[in-house]
């Protein structure tokens, strides 16, 4: 299931459901969570590490239509950033 962008609500109906879930980060998001890997952080305690394990994200894609966009230069830096966190917290 794709959720376009994190959504509490949505992460509380499908916990213990099973069902795989494709993240978004939303577009304005994405400079932030590339200027700082607290940021970066900070998303992924607030809307994965909050939820995990009882919600099972699969993937997380940054942004809806970011490439070719203002927004293409912070893609790779924020996705770096998101990695780091993640791996941080052994996710």
């Amino acid at each position: 299931m794709r959720l376009y962008a994190p959504d509490s609500s949505m992460f509380e109906a499908l916990c213990g459901s099973g069902i795989q879930i494709l993240l978004g980060v939303n577009d304005a998001n994405i400079e932030q969570l590339a200027q700082s890997y607290t940021t970066a952080n900070d998303w992924v305690e607030k809307n994965i590490r909050s939820y995990w394990p009882d919600v099972h994200f699969r993937y997380i894609a940054m942004g809806n239509e970011a490439i070719p966009s203002s927004y293409a230069p912070f893609v790779l830096p924020a996705i770096e950033n998101l990695h780091s966190a993640l791996s941080y917290g052994e996710l």
